[in-house]
């Protein structure tokens, strides 16, 4: 029976799960579900992949809400790239916890707006009311799971701003650079 199972469902098995990919309903639902059926089991440690280049912020909110809500501690660990709403689930790990690899990327930036909205001006301002909101939350989250003054935060939020492992180290987005488990041979030059 065991081999009808996909890799994804043997990785659940062991407490592990993914975001890959843009953050939308369909992947966030199924995160969220994944996360908290885990925390159901039992409280020990659920490590989250990400390798997302972001997506919705309502997807965003559904998973950070959702890790907020649980018991179980969440070791989060960029392999790829953690960006926009990404680095925020990223940052959103269990201080100690929130790890990268040493070719990771991370990326922060204010709420992108790429669509145009039809109907009154009071539909569009109201609109425009909801994506200042969000900005703004969006941004205090980030200064304190960072520990980063909000004005800091929203300087470098005005255009993307890209980390390496070591700079988003420094920034405290995350607190470790994760160390190649094989030797990796010395270059020549």
């Amino acid at each position: 029976m065991e081999s009808n199972l996909s890799v994804f469902d043997k990785l659940l098995a062991h407490r592990i799960v993914f975001l890959n990919g843009e953050i939308e309903a369909d992947i966030s639902a199924l995160l969220c579900a994944e996360l908290l059926w885990l925390d159901l089991q039992n409280h020990d440690f659920i490590t989250l992949y990400i390798n997302s280049p972001g997506g919705l912020i309502t997807g965003l909110w559904t998973i950070y809400d959702t890790i907020q809500q649980l018991n179980s501690p969440i070791k989060t660990i960029c392999m790829g790239e953690a960006f926009s709403s990404a680095a925020v689930i990223l940052a959103a790990g269990t201080p100690g916890h929130r790890q990268i690899v040493p070719h990771g990327k991370v990326m922060i930036h204010g709420i992108q707006v790429e669509f145009l909205m039809g109907g009154t001006q009071a539909d569009f301002e109201e609109e425009s009311k909801r994506v200042k909101e969000d900005n703004q939350t969006m941004m205090e989250v980030l200064a304190r799971l960072s520990g980063q003054s909000l004005r800091k935060v929203k300087r470098d939020c005005t255009d993307d701003k890209y980390f390496s492992p070591k700079e988003a180290l420094a920034y405290g987005l995350v607190d470790e650079i994760v160390s190649p488990k094989r030797s990796i041979p010395e270059l020549k030059r």
